[in-house]
């Protein structure tokens, strides 16, 4: 009854114009579509205040696989709307080719049919995703890359995806049809080389924020993100919406205590994505 009686006094509340833009609304849609997409996006944004705790407070000491990792592979959103899930966190070739096989056809592969002969074949990877184009001509898979914050990027973790990206084009059953590959690395901040800046400014000629490695015609790119990028890019496309909601200032100030519960408040709301086609151990 409290519930009720809540809501009820907002509607009341309202003034006669408010009153005929909410049955205005209601007229090609239910109020319980209204409430599922503002409560996503609330549950949106809850989800940068949870990674910006994991990602930058040190006292978390927040781990890559059960805390920044799992929390990625619940809101892949964070790379795109468009993509679906292929396999579960850091699956090995073999897997991530079988789901793949999955996705494309809609047919398992059992037994040696996805077997691969490469050196870095048993090599996981944290995040696999794929997208579609309402054509379906042009497929795109994701590869996502990540960092516990302590990691500051480098050559080195640069060598480790290009190690991802070189097992992919040796297997021409990763490259059936037409196939582009994107793979993003993430982490907290650069190392002291300026490995990366010097990788940024050479690939600055094709015009892309963030690519650091360019091949096949462009259908095969490598980019490196900070966490502080991926969560200006969320604030530059929700924040119109936002501002319209005007959500209470206790959603930005939340604390956790530990990394653990920074997790199990964000990782299973009304903006977890769909689960992985292929879960870790199947098959």
């Amino acid at each position: 009854k409290d519930n009720l009686f809540s809501v009820l006094k907002q509607v009341i509340d309202l003034d006669e114009d408010e009153l005929s833009e909410l049955a205005g609304v209601l007229k090609y849609t239910s109020l319980s579509n209204v409430a599922k997409l503002v409560k996503m996006i609330e549950d949106r944004q809850k989800v940068i205040q949870g990674l910006k705790e994991l990602v930058f407070d040190k006292e978390l000491y927040a781990k890559e696989v059960p805390h920044i990792q799992n929390t990625v592979e619940n809101h892949y959103w964070l790379f795109g709307e468009q993509y679906n899930l292929i396999t579960a966190a850091e699956p090995d070739f073999t897997l991530a080719l079988k789901g793949l096989i999955l996705a494309t056809t809609g047919k398992e592969t059992r037994g040696n049919k996805a077997k691969l002969d490469h050196i870095d074949k048993n090599k996981e990877m944290d995040i696999f995703m794929i997208r579609q184009d309402r054509k379906g001509d042009v497929t795109e898979n994701v590869v996502v890359e990540l960092k516990r914050p302590t990691v500051a990027l480098g050559e080195k973790e640069l060598s480790q995806v290009k190690k991802y990206m070189q097992v992919i084009r040796s297997n021409d059953r990763f490259n059936m049809g037409n196939v582009k590959w994107t793979f993003y690395l993430v982490g907290n901040k650069f190392n002291t080389s300026h490995f990366l800046e010097g990788e940024l400014e050479n690939n600055k000629n094709h015009g892309e924020e963030h690519l650091v490695y360019w091949v096949d015609n462009g259908m095969t790119k490598i980019y490196v993100l900070k966490w502080s990028e991926i969560f200006d890019e969320f604030s530059k496309r929700h924040e119109y919406l936002l501002e319209k909601l005007k959500l209470e200032e206790a959603l930005w100030l939340k604390q956790h205590g530990d990394a653990d519960e920074v997790v199990d408040d964000i990782i299973n709301n009304s903006a977890t994505m769909d689960k992985p086609l292929v879960p870790k151990r199947a098959i």
